[in-house]
Order: structure tokens, then C-alpha cells, then sequence
């Protein structure tokens, strides 16, 4: 077993041509490889932009190759959720243009705009790799933008394509992430790679990559791609080493693989080497024991493992990358708002384009498509009309809340039969989404069962409550804005006051109605001081005095430094997310902010999975043991030692400490698995790492954890909790106990998945 080096390149912008701009400098700061390209010339024929109803349609002309004909393409693309598209502009004879969306202007060169318009057509992203060099300098203090200003070799490709109807483009590449493993393609039994050579040779504490990096990327891409304007590393001998390559397999690292990512990207990189024309490249390079054979580009070992994880990118890692990217979709990589300013390269001279003839039918068209796919898109997405009749069952005390894809109908409580306590409700998420729809039917609900009296704060003043109450004298209890909803919360309270001094308030009356107060666009209440605690005293105390409480909230996550207030809008009974990953976000809300977890482990729980965050590293893992905590950390250590080789039959040397915290450790053991101790506040806790991930967080860490627990087993999960963990600063360990056996499940379509994220 030996390691494997990972990077991920990502491709900062694809521009034509030389520009003397200093602002790219700061652009291109951290790009320290880059590839020239050329493709046949795409220009957008004058005049022909179509801008209307938030949709764009062009006419763009080019060919598939740099000798055949060219051909008049008609794309277009809609830009439905852009308030304001205008001012298409052409420059240099179409091939550069710019456009305004909602106020920015966005611009940049034709073929940037071809490949964006047609979801990266494998012609129209194709770009043919001439030459791929780097830029780092000593410790990094060179850049692409630097080294490209004064370049021979990228002179000769201009010289040489002059009289060429192509476009030449300078891609700069930046180091997206890094990894390592301990893992590699080969079974054997080597030693493994080292943790302080890797950061001696490899990479900075700080996260920065050094020099023997950059240089094992430029020779991977060089040898992978074999571009025509390359003279050197155009092989890659394990035989003759580079000094790179001999520091490599010093420190124990036997395999290298570099993902040039597409994914989001618009250009599909190719030359006569690699014919594909891919989203997305694994360059794969080894450097393996004898006995291996010649080979001089990719992976020279004689047989690779069956099971290990680079293995099975060796074997598959392209197809599954290829079937990832596919799926992504397609931006224009700018510089945001490092931006250059418009810029039209001086002293360049573009092939001139022939004017055509109008293609007006196939823009109306394509113009008609889009627009009848924004209407579907939009029917799928409008919230689901009322019935106009009630649907409220006393029995359950329930109302219908919606329909499931399937058809089947979604329940909730309105207000409990047996107790008459009022149910809270609270809904967040994207604006326009449908969340005051939500508050309104529960509204309606609410008034035709006959027992509630309705009241409204209307947060931001939008006037869409007023023909709820009739004339401006019968809105007794609607509200408009901060100042009027606090004082409609203040009488409510009075309300709950006067019920809880008479101490008899079980169901609702002529006399004593129950009430049920929506709050419309609660965000600015909620940061007004006495608003916030008007809400918080309703939503624990009202409900059981008849009056109740549904909110509508903008941005939850601008609360989280109030912990007693969201600790009380997360208790709501009913809560909906109105966004993407819905899920994910209300069982981290559960488990920061519901009740949490007392102790570590108890002693009648089964298998529980805890997840802890060590630096920029999330640690997914299974307990395994608990020890005493009154055991110092040589003991504890001493005595885990002992319980793996006793029971688990496996052997390791020695802990190392995790980070800055004295009180977490791990090792590795004579499989290779990652074991964990951890001095929580009640136990110490023996850990069998499963999988990490670096910088998850929140929402992302819930998601990430039980994706990576669902692909290894069969198991039902419960309530995901905060609970005890080492103390370390900024950090928060999660639980979740295990409600069901669980089997270990077949995991090849689970690891494949798993190594695509790590890639």
C-alpha cells in the first residue's frame, strides 16, 4: 500500500489573445499552469442579437474544423430570472460582446458566448490543445498573466496561425482542491506515504501548494494531452524520474491523478492524443515497483488492485467523471467583480465574416420553444390552488397542506383534539416561492372551520391582507409594518395574559374565540428587539391558550446569533423550507437548535454514528468503545490500544495528536483504517473513522454524513443531535443513533459515487 496525489484543476477564464490590462494580473494571481488552444473562428453575425422577454437569440457563425466551411447556428437562452437583459453589443467584427443583466454588464469573447447558448455542443466547446506550461516562480510569486506577457512560444502560435481563420485562447488553470490517500492502485505491502514529507514537499500548513506539485500537474497534463508545441515532459518515464517525481515516491506516494474539472466549465479540451472531446479529464501517472513495463504515458503497473479506490478510478474514473460533468451544467467562468473593463485586444487583426442572409424563422422558433418551456417550468413550481372548501378533520385535527408528486395528499395539524392546543407553524425559504400561499390557506382553513378568529401582521406592508378584513374600520386585527405589528403582538399577549389568570381556557367559545395570527414577512420584526420577544412568548405560551401563531420567514440563517430565539422558531410545530435541500436544512436546525444530546453513549443505545470537525476536516465515524473519563490520556490511550488488539484484532503504533486539541488523537492501524480517541466532557470515545470531507459545514455536513452512511448500509436513522464533544473552539459534534439493524450494503455504485466527490 502506497498513497496517491490528488488535484483538482479548475479553468479561471478562457480569453483570446494577449491583453496588456494590469487588472489581470490580479485576476490571475493564483493560476500557475495554463493551456493554449485555438478552434475555428465563431463570430456573431451584426445585427442579429434578439433581446425580448428576458430571452436572447443570436445568429453565430463558424465551422467544425479549420478547413471545411463555415455554417450560420441560430442559439438561444433564457434569462427568465433576470429582471433587466438589454444592450447586446458586438465589438472587433463580432467576435467579442457584452450584454447588461440586471444592471452588470457581462461580456466576453463570441466563442464563450456559442458554447454558453448550447449547453457546450461538442463542437462548438471544442478546443484543440497546442501547448499547456506553468507559472509559479519562486515560492509562487509568478502567475499565467505574468508569464504569457513575454512568452515565445505563445508568439510562434500566433505567427504560425496568422494566416488561419481559428481563434487562439490562453486557459488559465488554478488549483480548485488538493487531496491525498493512503491509498493506492497496487496491493503490496509498502509502508505507506508520510505526513511530514508530504507537507515538507507537497504543501504548505497554510494550504498553499509548493513547487514539486506545480511541476508533477504541468508534466501530467503534458504528457497526457502530448500537445504539437510542447518539447519537454511530453513522457512520463518512471525510469528517469524528474526530480519531482523521485521526491513523489520518496514520501510514499506511488500514484498521481489530476482532474482537469469541466464541471460548470465550457470548453472540451482535445487533441490528436485524446480524441474525446470530454467535459471533464483523469490524468492518471505512476511510478510503481519492478517489475513494470515501458510505458510513457499513463499508468505503468503490471495488475491493479480489485478493491482500492484508485484502482477503480484507474480503471473507470474517466467514464464516471465524463457521466458527472454531463450532467452539470454550463457558465461563463469571468472574473466577477475583478473584472477587466471592456476590452477589445489592440493591435489585433480578426478575420473579417461575410455577411448572410437574415435567419429571422429560426430565431422565432427557437424563441417560442423557450418561452413554452418557461411556462411548464413555471405551472411545476406555482403552489397548489385551494380547494375552495374546507378540508379540516375534527377527529385528527388536521387540514390538507399539499400533494406529494404521486398524488397522495400531505396532512398537518391544525390544532390538537385532545388537548385544543393550537399548532405552530414556520415557513422560510426562497422569496416567491409559495410561502405566503402557505400562510394563507392555513388562514382560510382556520376561518371555515368556525372557530378561529383571524389576525395578520403584514410585515413588510405588501396590502395583499387588506380584502381579508373588509373596510379600513373592520380591520380591527390586521397590521401593517414594525410599528402596527407590534402593537397587534402586544394585544394578543394581553389576550394570552387574561386566559392564563383565569386558568380555564380549554376550548373556544362565542365569547373567547381561538385566534390564529399569521406573520407575513416576520424578518424585520424579528430584528426589531421587542418584536422578537412578542413572537418568542407567542409561540411558546399562546397555543395552549388559544392563540396561535404562523410565520413567514425570509432568511432564517440571520438569526443564529439569537440561539434562545431560534431555539423557540425551530420548536414550532409545523415548519416548511422553501428552497433546494429543504431536508438537509431542517435536521441541522433540529439538531443545533432542538433538545440536545446529554451524554456521549448511553449503555442500552445500539450502533451510533458521530460526526466531529477537526480544523477544516468533518470526520464521519462509528463509536466503538467508551472509556472512563476519569482515566488520564496515557491510560485512555494505552487501554484503546489494547481493546483493538484484543477484540478487533488489529494493530496500531502510536497516536498522534488531531490539530491543536490535546484532548483528540488517531492512528492508524495494520489495515489502514483510521482510528480516533476523543476526550469528550462524560467519556473518552474510541472512534473507527469512516470518511472525511474538508470545509463542510451546517446544512452541507447532515447532507454530506448520511449521504456517505446510506451508500455503505442498510440501516434507518433517527434525529441528528447536537451533543457532548472535546470542547475544541468552533466546533460542534453530531450524533445520529441507529433505529434499525444495519448490513453493510453493496457498495459499487456507492463508491463510485463516494470517489467521484473526492475527485
Amino acid at each position: 500500500m502506497a498513497g496517491t496525489l490528488i488535484y483538482r484543476l479548475q479553468v479561471d477564464h478562457i480569453y483570446q489573445r494577449r491583453f496588456g490590462q494590469a487588472e489581470l494580473a490580479k485576476a490571475l494571481k493564483n493560476s500557475h499552469w495554463y493551456i493554449v488552444t485555438r478552434r475555428p473562428s465563431v463570430r456573431v453575425l451584426e445585427s442579429s442579437a434578439s433581446v425580448d422577454n428576458q430571452i436572447l437569440t443570436v445568429d453565430l457563425i463558424t465551422g467544425s474544423d479549420l478547413i471545411g466551411s463555415r455554417s450560420v447556428q441560430t442559439l438561444g437562452l433564457d434569462f427568465g430570472e433576470a429582471e433587466y437583459l438589454a444592450n447586446f453589443r458586438t465589438y472587433s467584427g463580432g467576435a467579442y460582446f457584452s450584454i447588461e443583466i440586471d444592471g452588470r454588464l457581462a461580456h466576453g469573447d463570441a466563442w464563450a458566448l456559442a458554447s454558453l447558448l448550447s449547453g457546450a455542443d461538442h463542437e462548438l466547446a471544442a478546443q484543440e490543445v497546442l501547448y499547456v506550461g506553468e507559472a509559479f516562480g519562486d515560492n509562487g510569486s509568478s502567475n499565467v498573466w505574468q508569464r504569457t506577457r513575454a512568452h515565445e512560444k505563445l508568439q510562434q502560435i500566433y505567427e504560425d496561425h496568422a494566416d488561419v481563420d481559428c481563434d487562439i485562447f490562453v486557459v488559465p488553470l488554478s488549483l480548485e482542491r488538493k487531496a491525498w490517500t493512503t491509498d493506492d492502485h497496487i496491493d503490496d505491502d509498502d509502508r505507506g506515504p508520510s505526513f511530514e514529507k508530504y507537507y515538507q514537499h507537497f504543501a504548505t500548513s497554510e494550504g498553499a501548494i509548493r513547487k514539486p506539485s506545480v511541476d508533477l500537474i504541468e508534466h501530467s497534463l503534458i504528457s497526457y494531452f502530448a500537445p504539437p508545441y510542447n518539447e519537454k515532459l511530453v513522457e512520463w518515464r518512471p525510469s528517469v524520474p524528474t526530480r519531482a517525481m523521485r521526491l513523489m515516491r520518496e514520501a510514499g506516494f506511488r500514484l498521481i491523478q489530476v482532474h482537469l474539472s469541466g464541471w460548470w466549465g465550457l470548453a472540451r479540451f482535445h487533441s490528436e492524443m485524446v480524441p474525446d472531446r470530454s467535459r471533464s479529464h483523469l490524468i492518471s501517472h505512476d511510478i510503481p515497483p519492478e517489475p513494470r513495463r515501458p510505458v510513457f504515458r499513463g499508468i505503468a503497473a503490471e495488475s491493479l488492485s480489485d478493491w482500492r479506490h484508485s484502482a477503480v478510478m484507474v480503471r473507470e474514473g474517466q467514464a464516471l467523471l465524463d457521466e458527472a460533468a454531463e450532467r452539470t451544467g454550463v457558465t461563463i467562468r469571468v472574473f466577477g467583480d475583478r473584472a477587466p473593463t471592456l476590452r477589445t485586444p489592440p493591435g489585433v487583426v480578426l478575420p473579417s465574416v461575410p455577411a448572410l442572409e437574415e435567419t429571422t424563422a429560426a430565431q422565432a422558433a427557437l424563441r417560442a420553444d423557450i418561452a413554452k418551456r418557461r411556462e411548464e417550468t413555471r405551472r411545476a413550481a406555482a403552489p397548489i390552488p385551494h380547494p375552495g372548501r374546507s378540508t379540516y378533520e375534527p377527529e385528527t385535527g388536521t387540514i390538507v397542506a399539499g400533494e406529494r408528486e404521486d398524488g397522495t395528499v400531505i396532512r398537518r395539524r391544525l390544532r390538537d383534539p385532545l388537548t385544543g392546543k393550537i399548532d405552530s407553524t414556520l415557513v422560510f425559504g426562497d422569496a416567491g416561492s409559495g410561502r405566503s400561499n402557505y400562510l394563507q390557506v392555513l388562514l382560510a382553513e382556520a376561518l371555515m372551520t368556525g372557530m378561529f378568529a383571524p389576525a395578520v401582521a403584514d410585515v413588510a406592508a405588501k396590502g395583499e391582507w387588506r380584502p381579508w378584513f373588509g373596510s379600513s374600520d373592520e380591520r380591527l386585527l390586521l397590521a401593517e409594518g414594525v410599528d402596527e405589528s407590534i402593537r397587534l403582538l402586544e394585544a394578543l399577549c394581553r389576550v394570552i395574559d387574561d386566559r392564563a389568570a383565569v386558568g380555564s381556557y380549554h376550548k373556544p367559545t362565542s365569547d373567547s374565540a381561538d385566534i390564529l395570527l399569521v406573520v407575513d414577512d416576520a424578518d424585520a420584526l424579528l430584528h426589531d428587539t421587542r418584536g422578537a420577544a412578542l413572537v418568542e412568548r407567542i409561540l411558546t405560551e399562546g397555543g395552549a391558550l388559544g392563540v396561535g401563531i404562523g410565520i413567514v420567514l425570509g432568511d432564517i440563517w440571520a438569526f443564529e446569533d439569537r440561539p434562545r430565539l431560534m431555539r423557540a422558531l425551530v420548536a414550532a410545530d409545523s415548519k416548511s423550507v422553501y428552497s433546494a435541500r429543504g431536508d438537509a436544512v431542517l435536521k441541522y436546525l433540529n439538531a443545533k437548535y432542538g433538545s440536545g444530546r446529554a451524554e456521549t453513549w448511553g449503555d442500552d443505545e445500539g450502533p451510533l454514528f458521530v460526526v466531529h470537525q477537526d480544523e477544516d476536516d468533518a470526520i464521519l465515524g462509528i463509536a466503538t468503545a467508551l472509556l472512563d473519563a476519569r482515566y488520564d490520556e496515557a491510560a485512555a490511550q494505552a487501554l484503546a490500544i489494547n481493546f483493538l488488539g484484543r477484540l478487533q484484532r488489529v494493530l496500531i503504533d502510536e497516536w498522534r495528536q488531531v490539530g491543536d486539541d490535546p484532548r483528540s488523537w488517531w492512528s492508524l492501524d495494520s489495515n489502514g483504517k483510521r482510528w480516533f480517541i476523543r476526550r469528550h466532557d462524560d467519556v473518552w470515545l474510541l472512534v473507527l473513522a469512516e470518511t472525511n470531507a474538508p470545509n463542510v459545514t451546517g446544512p452541507d455536513l447532515i447532507e454530506w454524513a448520511e449521504g456517505q452512511i446510506q451508500s455503505r448500509y442498510e440501516v434507518d436513522l433517527g434525529r441528528w443531535e447536537v451533543g457532548p464533544g472535546t470542547g475544541a473552539v468552533g466546533t460542534e459534534v453530531l450524533y445520529v443513533e441507529v433505529k434499525s439493524d444495519i448490513s453493510p450494503k453493496d457498495r459499487s455504485e456507492a463508491v463510485k459515487r463516494f470517489i467521484t466527490n473526492l475527485y
